[in-house]
């Protein structure tokens, strides 16, 4: 008897479960037939947190930002909207919305959608995006061509507390002849992106960071224009997923400058990377691809001490929607820069650029080159020594690249302290650009950091076919 007891309740249990996930709305005529029944169906929607929880760490990891977890609720739901496009003919089913967020449920709220029959609907899920933005939506009528739709969004430095951070998602969902829908979650993804950078101070003295530029940022819109896709470029269907940037075709980018109002003073001789966020600083900005100016982002500081600081990342050349990227940055008092030796024809020295970042050299012979790094210091310009030269090839422009344009590719002299190569190169092409990465260590006994500096190596031969076709090619022996 008692068995049988069980077996009676598991049974009432797993039936009271069925009709919580979903409930008929109406029976079809027919008692055997599904055909017209329809269903009312509930969904949990939520904002993407952006990464695993292996990756959370307070530093920037390609590929893997961090959390959004931990942000303030104007950086989640303020509002929300969702369609449900059946898939057998394009046609807008059901369109719910929710005008104003309840309390307490801006990281996860309840979508309540009525009269869904079984079928296949691709569910669209749009959070802080208004209706004019969305456009004309209409049941019964065809879906708007949303995997084709651009978006304006004005995230350089974008304000959020007035209408949050625009959000969108694509997710496919199946309703089983029992009315049982694929998946219980529905989720939103930020069109935009956020940096936090935290600060370590090295030198002995205060510094006062003023503003902050990072190279290659996609720009704000013109009126009128898109400069992202609605959509991101992966549908998400988990809390974790990795995006790429979706940017309008011939998106338009430059350096972005946030400003710090009234700065940032970082005390001197900081052990650490602000555990306790006083020495941070949070903005948003547009998801953008690097690669205008250099293959990977520059960020740049304007400091009280009257100097620009530099940090390169060369795994860093992406920034995509619901990226949270931390970036720890340590302010001390030296800089490295590099000069060039060339010893190649007359008239033929190569073209040089030092713009603090990166060193660009395009050559113009077949010549001999020293690339010579030294150290000095921000506060009195003293020389200062270093030691643990390294030189290392990041990037080719094509594969093989280096060995058609060196006959000695650049090599460490260790005791001379430099880079020598000699080029060598195709006759009236070009070939470039290679991109390096040199770095040192400090010798200063108490701050001893890593410099590194980027050096863009390029050849231009074409002027040899000219001077050919001119009948005056020459070449001068040293």
């Amino acid at each position: 008897m008692r068995k049988h007891i069980m077996k009676y309740m598991a049974c009432l249990v797993m039936l009271l479960l069925t009709f919580a996930a979903c409930s008929p709305d109406s029976d079809a005529s027919d008692p055997g037939s599904i055909t017209n029944k329809t269903y009312t169906l509930h969904f949990n929607l939520s904002p993407v947190s952006g990464s695993s929880a292996s990756s959370r760490a307070e530093t920037y990891t390609a590929g893997k930002p961090n959390s959004w977890d931990d942000g303030s609720k104007e950086e989640n739901m303020k509002s929300w909207t969702v369609v449900f496009v059946k898939s057998s003919d394009g046609t807008v089913a059901k369109v719910v919305k929710q005008p104003s967020v309840a309390e307490g449920k801006d990281k996860e709220d309840d979508v309540t959608v009525t009269g869904l029959e079984a079928g296949t609907y691709s569910v669209y899920s749009f959070a802080n995006i208004s209706d004019a933005e969305l456009g004309p939506i209409a049941e019964g009528s065809p879906s708007p061509d949303f995997d084709s739709q651009s978006f304006a969004i004005n995230g350089n430095d974008m304000d959020i507390k007035a209408n949050g951070i625009p959000m969108s998602n694509k997710q496919t969902v199946t309703i089983r002849s029992d009315g049982q829908p694929n998946v219980e979650k529905l989720y939103v993804v930020r069109m935009l992106s956020k940096i936090t950078l935290k600060f370590r101070n090295m030198t002995g003295g205060d510094i006062t960071v003023n503003n902050v530029r990072i190279s290659d940022i996609t720009s704000n819109p013109a009126t009128g224009t898109g400069n992202i896709m609605l959509l991101p470029k992966t549908s998400v269907s988990s809390a974790n997923v990795a995006q790429t940037p979706n940017l309008v075709e011939n998106a338009k980018s430059d350096d972005f400058t946030h400003t710090i109002t009234s700065g940032l003073t970082i005390a001197k001789n900081t052990t650490d990377y602000d555990t306790d966020n006083s020495r941070s600083v949070s903005f948003y900005v547009n998801e953008s691809q690097a690669g205008n100016a250099y293959p990977y982002f520059v960020v740049t500081l304007e400091t009280s001490v009257g100097s620009q600081r530099y940090f390169m990342y060369t795994d860093w050349n992406q920034i995509a929607r619901n990226d949270h990227h931390v970036l720890k940055l340590a302010l001390s008092d030296y800089k490295l820069r590099l000069k060039v030796e060339d010893f190649g024809s007359i008239g033929s020295a190569p073209s040089l650029k030092d713009d603090g970042k990166q060193l660009n050299l395009i050559f113009h012979d077949l010549e001999e080159f020293h690339i010579i790094p030294s150290v000095t210091k921000y506060s009195d310009g003293s020389s200062v020594s270093f030691t643990d030269l390294e030189w290392k090839r990041l990037s080719e422009s094509e594969t093989g690249a280096e060995s058609k344009a060196f006959l000695i590719p650049p090599y460490i002299v260790s005791s001379k302290d430099r880079i020598e190569a000699e080029t060598l190169g195709e006759l009236g092409k070009k070939i470039g650009p290679i991109i390096y990465q040199l770095s040192v260590k400090v010798n200063d006994g108490v701050d001893s950091p890593t410099l590194v500096y980027r050096v863009a190596i390029s050849q231009d031969l074409t002027w040899y076919s000219a001077r050919r076709h001119n009948g005056a090619f020459w070449i001068c022996k040293q």
